[in-house]
């Protein structure tokens, strides 16, 4: 039905979106210079940042895939 089609291209949006913007909260927060840290506290600080990256990767290809998965279905 047209209104499940649109409902799913709505989903598919949202989720889209909240990929997008957990890529750019990350970056925004994310310390390249990192001054002031120890080297071990620098090492901790990628370590945790490196999990909030895979996370944010999980995200981006699960919606990528559901947005591929329903433009085939057209």
């Amino acid at each position: 039905s047209k209104k499940a089609n649109a409902d799913a291209y709505k989903a598919a949006t949202a989720l889209l979106d909240s990929a997008n913007n957990a890529m750019n909260t990350w970056m925004h927060n994310f310390d390249f210079e990192m001054q002031g840290k120890t080297l071990e506290a620098k090492k901790t600080y990628l370590e945790e940042e490196k999990k909030k990256m895979t996370e944010v990767k999980a995200l981006m290809e699960r919606s990528v895939k559901e947005a591929k998965v329903l433009l085939k279905e057209e």
